[in-house]
């Protein structure tokens, strides 16, 4: 994973910790397989 892809994971991760919720528009899917690293038990992933 190239430091974009992990910049972008943690941003993500820490808004989801600051505000519980994150709308993340990806119009040409290129984050898909990132948006699935961050499903867990506490996240709900909507494609």
């Amino acid at each position: 994973m190239g430091p974009v892809s992990q910049y972008v994971l943690k941003t993500v991760a820490t808004e989801l910790d600051r505000h519980g919720i994150v709308v993340w528009y990806d119009d040409g899917i290129h984050f898909s397989d990132l948006a699935d690293r961050l499903a867990d038990d506490r996240t709900k992933l909507i494609k």
